[in-house]
């Protein structure tokens, strides 16, 4: 019933303009579509969310869109760029949540990029944040990656460690 009324609400409004509430629609409608399994039209949705807010000049909300839209294992170049773009945005509008996330999906490309430093310095950013935030989901997974940069690296101690600290922020 949702996504009907919002597929509806949505067709009475795009011939009207963009707008907020726009937006926000196609956001929750790719919620749904998420939800439902349907991953390649939630990120058309998201994709075309973001642009909207591009056009609406909300880069805060754009923001928010692109670090849910763009997976970190997307083409390395475009989602590195769209990602830092958005970490620049969120620092902005002091939105530590978020900009934990676009540190973190910063963090997954350098690191699917092999490029351990960078992405080892972004995860330590980003677990420092979601510890005073909180978020022990996103510091176990957080942790998780750690160690497995510790294990690429070779240092096998740090990384039974960073696990171990994962496995701890579980329970």
């Amino acid at each position: 019933a949702a996504h009907a009324s919002l597929q509806e609400a949505l067709a009475i409004a795009r011939p009207l303009g963009d707008s907020p509430e726009m937006g926000h629609a196609l956001t929750f409608l790719s919620n749904i579509e998420e939800s439902r399994g349907h991953h390649a039209e939630a990120r058309r949705l998201l994709t075309d969310c973001a642009a909207l807010f591009r056009r609406l000049g909300d880069e805060h909300s754009r923001a928010y869109v692109v670090i849910n839209a763009i997976e970190p294992d997307e083409p390395f170049s475009a989602a590195r760029r769209d990602f830092e773009e958005a970490l620049g945005v969120l620092r902005a509008h002091d939105d530590a949540w978020n900009t934990s996330r676009a540190l973190r999906n910063l963090a997954v490309v350098a690191l699917r990029e092999g490029q351990f430093g960078e992405a080892q310095r972004r995860f330590e950013e980003c677990l420092a944040m979601q510890r005073e935030l909180g978020d022990r989901w996103l510091i176990s997974r957080t942790l998780n990656h750690l160690g497995d940069i510790a294990r690429s690296t070779g240092d096998l101690a740090a990384a039974e460690r960073r696990y171990r600290e994962s496995q701890a922020e579980e329970k």
